[in-house]
């Protein structure tokens, strides 16, 4: 994850796909090759998911095709919990959702431990909506 960090802040492809995500028109206007940077973008994004899942399936024994669901809703949190487009937040929220999860696993029934993840998720998002590391909102 730094090393994506660094590839998006550091390098010209980096910075393409970063302008593509904030305006596609305005990048084209820039002379970025859009649809290239959408299309690298979809294919990190695609290795970085099959890395997950090789991950994911060395911890558990039984598999199912739904298995990712449960997984891609705390995928889903974990980001709204980071800030939308923020990788730095998306790694301080998985890492805030796991501590959530461990010490309730630790402390009280670990049946409660998706309950306690997505329970911190809204808190958080009540006190800031834009998530932990998401830009401000600007009213006016």
């Amino acid at each position: 994850m730094a090393l994506l960090e660094v590839f998006l802040r550091s390098t010209s492809t980096g910075m393409a796909i970063r302008a593509t995500a904030e305006n596609q028109t305005v990048a084209g206007l820039m002379g970025i090759n859009v649809s290239l940077a959408i299309v690298i973008t979809f294919a990190i994004a695609s290795a970085l998911a099959g890395a997950a899942g090789v991950l994911l399936a060395w911890n558990f024994t039984g598999l199912s095709p739904f298995f990712g669901v449960k997984v891609g809703l705390k995928g889903l949190a974990i980001m709204l919990l980071g800030g939308l487009g923020n990788v730095t937040g998306a790694m301080v929220g998985g890492l805030i959702i796991g501590v959530v999860e461990v010490m309730s696993v630790a402390y009280l029934a670990s049946s409660y431990r998706d309950a306690f993840a997505f329970a911190v998720m809204i808190l958080i998002l009540l006190v800031r909506p834009t998530g932990l590391l998401g830009a401000r909102l600007q009213t006016g």
